[in-house]
C-alpha cells in the first residue's frame, strides 16, 4: 500500500484556480492523501518478541498471515501503530500478549478474520474507534473492564462476546446501557458471558435491553 494521488489538469478555459481573467494553461495541480491507520494496539509486545516492523510481520505471520504489507509503522514504548494490508488470519490472538488498550483493529482484507481474542489483559476501557465488522467473536475475559462502551456498534454478526471474570459492577452496568441502546440487533442472536464479575447482571436494565437486541445472556 502506497500514497494515492489525485491528479486534476486544468486548461485556459477553467476557472476553478485563480480568478477568471487570469489565463490558465496547462497547469498540474495534484494532491496527495496517505491511507488511513487501521491498527493502533497497546500491549506488552516485547513478551511475544515485537519490537520493530519485522518482528511485527513474524507475529502476523504466526497468527496465520500469509500477505502482509505495511505502509507504515510506529511503536513507541507499548503501543504499536500500523496501516496495513494483512491476508491469511482467521484467529488473531493477543492471549499471551498483556493489552491495555484497544483503538483498532482492521486491515485484514480477505475478510477471513472472525475472532479476536484480548484475554487476559489489564484493559479497563473497550472502546475501540475501528473494528473489522467481519470479526463474529470477541474475548476480552479477565480483564479490568468496568463498564462497557464501545465507540462503534459490533457487527450484527455477532454470535460471542465474552466479558467473563472482570470488575463490572451495577454502576458500570448502568454506565454500559448507551452502548447496549445504539446496538443494532444481533441477527442470529449472540451469547455474551457476564459471569464471575463484582455484580451479576442479572435484573439489571442493560440485561433488559440486551435480551431486546436478541442477546443470550450468561450471568
Amino acid at each position: 500500500m502506497g500514497k494515492t494521488e489525485n491528479v486534476f489538469m486544468l486548461d485556459s478555459k477553467d476557472t476553478r484556480v485563480g480568478n477568471s481573467k487570469s489565463s490558465v494553461s496547462n497547469r498540474l495541480f495534484s494532491f496527495s492523501s496517505e491511507p488511513e491507520t487501521n491498527f493502533d494496539v497497546t500491549a506488552d509486545w516485547t513478551s511475544a518478541g515485537v519490537t520493530d516492523q519485522s518482528s511485527f510481520e513474524s507475529f502476523l505471520t504466526s497468527q496465520g498471515a500469509y500477505s502482509i504489507s505495511i505502509s507504515s509503522f510506529s511503536l513507541v514504548g507499548n503501543r504499536l501503530i500500523a496501516t496495513m494490508s494483512v491476508e491469511g488470519v482467521l484467529i488473531l490472538s493477543f492471549e499471551e500478549i498483556p493489552v491495555s488498550e484497544v483503538n483498532k483493529v482492521s486491515g485484514f482484507t480477505d475478510d477471513l478474520l472472525v475472532k479476536v481474542d484480548f484475554s487476559n489483559g489489564t484493559i479497563t476501557n473497550f472502546s475501540p474507534e475501528v473494528l473489522q465488522n467481519s470479526i463474529n467473536e470477541i474475548y476480552l475475559t479477565n480483564n479490568q473492564i468496568v463498564s462497557f462502551n464501545p465507540a462503534i456498534p459490533f457487527s450484527e454478526d455477532l454470535i460471542l462476546l465474552e466479558l467473563s471474570f472482570n470488575q463490572m459492577t451495577l454502576s458500570g452496568y448502568t454506565a454500559s446501557e448507551a452502548w447496549a441502546l445504539a446496538q443494532p440487533n444481533f441477527g442470529g442472536g449472540c451469547f455474551m458471558y457476564f459471569n464471575g464479575n463484582v455484580d451479576s447482571i442479572t435484573g439489571t436494565n442493560l440485561e433488559t435491553i440486551l435480551l431486546t437486541k436478541n442477546a443470550t445472556i450468561i450471568p
